[in-house]
């Protein structure tokens, strides 16, 4: 790690040209270290003028937030697979397919975890259709991905208490039935059952709210119901 640090706090003005500019194989130098170059040739200028929406509803910031976030998960899932110069796959089922694919891995899952939380954070309070398009992402991926994968990410969420947090905040703005998968890796994760009546009632309503449209999936009352709470003592 200081050999990283070190070459990364070298001045590009020192050198014969910038580090992300050089040789690709001196950014893959280190077996647990992923260093990307910074690209501009995908970038495009925005007019907050023409852009921003008549009712100011979606700030360009929450744009360009929304796509860095889904762009980094991307990265992350796919680290070691593609040149730094190269963009990666952004499709709900390639990230879903990487993320299966992965070895169990402290350090991946957690930054796998993180981003899920970025995003999290970002649907409570983005708006727009950019949020739209980042929570039916989000929502894919969720359902693309194998149970015991998701399992394996909750667990990510330390004790009890700590995986119904991030049970909960996860499901946040995302479809219902994106929330059931959450819900049944949930339970999993903690050992606990989840009545399979409640599993169908999930499943219709699920449906339900998948042909009443996107205010009827993304119910804040039924996601907070449907995270397995700690039994009560008697």
């Amino acid at each position: 790690m200081g050999e990283v640090l070190r070459t990364l706090a070298v001045e590009a003005d020192r050198t014969a040209q910038p580090l992300g500019l050089g040789n690709p194989e001196r950014l893959r130098a280190w077996p647990h270290v992923r260093l990307h170059s910074l690209t501009y040739e995908r970038l495009e200028l925005l007019d907050p003028a023409k852009e921003a929406p008549p009712d100011g509803t979606e700030p360009q910031g929450a744009r360009v937030r929304s796509a860095q976030l889904w762009l980094g998960l991307a990265r992350a899932a796919l680290a070691g697979q593609f040149g730094a110069d190269e963009a990666p796959p952004t499709t709900p089922a390639v990230i879903a397919q990487a993320i299966d694919a992965h070895p169990k891995a402290e350090g991946y899952d957690q930054v796998i975890v993180g981003y899920l939380l970025q995003i999290t954070e970002e649907l409570k309070a983005a708006g727009g259709a950019e949020a739209v398009e980042l929570r039916r992402r989000t929502s894919r991926l969720i359902r693309a991905m194998k149970p015991e994968t998701l399992r394996r990410l909750l667990e990510m969420g330390g004790d009890f208490a700590q995986r119904q947090r991030f049970a909960l905040d996860a499901t946040h703005g995302m479809a219902v039935d994106a929330v059931l998968e959450i819900v049944r890796a949930a339970a999993d994760t903690s050992n606990q059952s989840i009545s399979h009546s409640l599993v169908r009632m999930l499943s219709k309503l699920a449906a339900h709210a998948e042909q009443g449209g996107a205010a009827a999936a993304e119910d804040p009352e039924l996601r907070a119901a449907a995270v397995p709470r700690r039994p009560r003592r008697p």
